[in-house]
């Protein structure tokens, strides 16, 4: 089983608790992770079968509960008990993995993969902020869609909302013990945006996500940087044969020059088409990429 478990929610502020005098230093170590997407928030994309078998023409999550009723909870229970298994896990601690990240329910990007279509209820809400300082969000309160990926996403109004909270991460994390870093996201506004507005003596680490629709800079050297989600599939021209060298090539990359990265996804079963060769599917499944270039 991975013997380090990175726990995040969609702002992906975390907290890495060790047992004592094995505190984990962002600005020297790194890490091999990967994301389990479509295990505790239900995405369409993740496993078009499921999807197509449960959601009853739904969107969204929510919709799906709404779609399902009373039969929601267990639904969405089995799917917890089986999506992600020890066996997984075991296979990509097996392929060198070591930080796992996950997404708590609850997302406020207004997309369909963070919660629900069209929601943005997360944002002056004090009595949500509360509870999402027991752990994180990943908000963008732009309210078009075209947005994503870009700083646009993130309003100054949602800044500073976002800033109240990650300050309040940070407060609460030294209060226990600083030497717990905290990462998180910053809905793509960059890291020498959120950098600019924190003391350089909080011991913070930047999560940058990189695809080919949403590009983020690695940082100034201010603070740590782990590059939180990216997957090798191209804009154009995707190829099956040259899935390895594309993952070997941005895996080298980011650990050396950053401190790491966790690839989107451990697991995923779409069947969206790209261009090129194949479906996502085909560009995403890091266990499948794992059992073909590490065989047992």
């Amino acid at each position: 089983m991975a013997r380090l478990i990175l726990t995040s929610l969609l702002l992906q502020a975390s907290c890495l608790v060790y047992a004592a005098a094995q505190y984990l230093d962002w600005a020297t170590s790194g890490a091999s992770g990967v994301n389990l997407g479509g295990w505790l928030v239900q995405e369409s994309t993740i496993d078009t079968d499921w999807w197509g078998q449960y959601s009853k023409g739904a969107q969204d999550e929510w919709g799906l509960c709404a779609n399902q009723g009373s039969l929601c909870g267990s639904i969405l229970e089995q799917r917890y008990a089986t999506w992600i298994t020890t066996a997984d896990i075991d296979g990509l601690y097996d392929a060198g993995v070591n930080t796992l990240l996950h997404s708590l329910p609850g997302g406020v990007n207004g997309m369909a993969f963070g919660e629900a279509e069209v929601h943005y209820g997360w944002f002056k809400n004090q009595t949500v902020l509360d509870y999402s300082l027991k752990a994180i969000d990943d908000p963008v309160d732009h309210t078009d869609p075209s947005a994503f990926g870009t700083p646009l996403a993130l309003s100054d109004d949602g800044a500073t909302w976002v800033l109240k909270y990650i300050e309040a991460v940070i407060s609460r994390v030294t209060a226990v013990n600083p030497r717990i870093p905290v990462m998180f996201q910053g809905s793509f506004r960059g890291k020498a945006y959120w950098s600019s507005l924190l003391p350089t003596s909080v011991n913070v680490v930047f999560d940058v996500h990189n695809y080919y629709f949403a590009q983020e800079s690695a940082g100034d050297g201010e603070f740590p940087v782990f590059i939180g989600e990216w997957s090798f599939q191209a804009g154009f021209e995707n190829t099956l044969v040259g899935r390895e060298r594309a993952l070997n090539t941005e895996l080298s990359a980011f650990g050396a020059l950053t401190q790491g990265s966790s690839y989107w996804t451990a697991k995923i079963f779409g069947n969206t088409t790209v261009d090129g060769e194949g479906v996502q599917a085909d560009y995403w499944n890091y266990l499948a990429f794992a059992r073909e270039m590490f065989p047992l």
